[in-house]
């Protein structure tokens, strides 16, 4: 992907809308307020996924679905292989990789223009799930 080595998908989370649930209603409250899920994807650069998770609260944050995922206990046992992008979002970790700050020299700004233009086909990828 983007001619990162290693990198087997890009990880995030979107929320999606749903009628508000008849127990622990304000736990679905999202980070933009309406009634959601948290859904973490591991997008692939055909526009599909490899890995979802959707069974958290809107309230939930990105980082800690990850955290509690079967992927993420797999990365850590070794039992799945590769680096994933990642947004802000997600703590450092060794299978992870992030955006750089504020990059500043020539190969930290490719770096940074090729991870960005990765990260783009997760959003791509969501925005295509909930057109449908």
């Amino acid at each position: 992907m983007a001619g990162f080595p290693g990198v087997v998908g890009v990880v995030d989370g979107t929320q999606i809308k749903i009628k508000a649930p008849s127990a622990n209603k304000i736990d679905y409250v999202g980070r933009k307020g309406g009634h959601t899920i948290n859904v973490q994807g591991v997008a692939l650069p055909d526009g599909s996924f490899s890995n979802v998770v959707a069974k958290y609260a809107g309230s939930a944050h990105d980082a800690r679905i990850f955290w509690e995922s079967a992927l993420f206990a797999d990365l850590v046992a070794g039992w799945e292989q590769g680096l994933l992008i990642r947004d802000l979002a997600y703590a450092l970790s060794p299978f992870l990789l992030k955006p750089l700050q504020n990059p500043t020299t020539a190969p930290k700004l490719r770096y940074q223009q090729a991870l960005l233009a990765t990260r783009a086909t997760v959003k791509c990828t969501f925005s295509q799930l909930k057109g449908r």
